[in-house]
């Protein structure tokens, strides 16, 4: 197979895959039937990979999770949101920080406003 029907195939596994992550074993039968239609790749070869896609699909589960975690972190901590100190304690201790009753929350005082919260003034028209 030439690069041009290399190609040609990855674009329609790439439209053709959206929205079947979301299902458990979506991918293989999406796969199965892109290789059906296309033609370039035989149809047997799909049985070999249905023997290891249950191992194949725990690690892409597992990617994905980690994958999840990571952004929350990197995205938290870009906000500004993640407590640092907090985030190690649970780490080093887990069932430790479980048994914690979690603290009261601090009364919130009133935000001082922000550009975006003040009032717009109107424009005049003129007569």
């Amino acid at each position: 197979m030439g690069i041009p029907e290399q190609l040609g195939l990855l674009l329609i596994m790439l439209l053709t895959s959206k929205g079947a992550a979301t299902v458990s074993g979506g991918t293989f039968v999406v796969f199965a039937s892109t290789v059906a239609a296309t033609g370039n790749l035989p149809g047997e070869g799909t049985a070999v990979l249905f023997g290891v896609y249950r191992f194949m699909s725990m690690a892409t589960a597992f990617c994905n999770t980690f994958g999840n975690v990571v952004a929350t972190f990197v995205l938290a901590k870009w906000c500004k949101e993640m407590d640092v100190h907090t985030v190690r304690r649970a780490l080093a201790d887990p069932d430790a920080f479980l048994a914690e009753p979690e603290p009261e929350p601090e009364p919130e005082s009133a935000p001082e406003p922000d550009r975006y919260d003040m009032p717009r003034p109107r424009p005049t028209t003129a007569k």
